[in-house]
């Protein structure tokens, strides 16, 4: 990632990858009960277990999100996102990803 600022935090962050419905840091995370269960039931994401899920997680919801704003169009979305079309592709398939 590149920044303007040394320090990336939450605020610089929540444009990209949107922020819970409270708009609020942390306000998408499962009750502090851990609860993962009922915490997906109600919308929300389970936490992750590692960081190799964590990234995968916002990946796919990354990708899933930019599809959706070009409405499906892979190489348009591909161009906006700064990606190969074929990397894209293959992400797609291996997140399991409906275009």
């Amino acid at each position: 990632m590149l920044s303007d600022s040394e320090r990336i935090d939450a605020r610089a962050l929540a444009p990209f990858i949107g922020a819970g419905a409270s708009g609020a840091p942390g306000a998408s995370l499962p009750p502090p009960d851990g609860n993962a269960q009922a915490a997906a039931e109600d919308g929300q994401a389970a936490q992750p277990s590692s960081w190799s899920d964590a990234m995968a997680a916002f990946e796919k919801r990354f990708l899933s999100e930019a599809l959706r704003a070009n409405g499906g169009r892979v190489i348009e979305t591909a161009a906006q996102i700064g990606m190969g079309r074929a990397t894209l592709y293959k992400k797609i398939a291996a997140h399991g990803i409906e275009v």
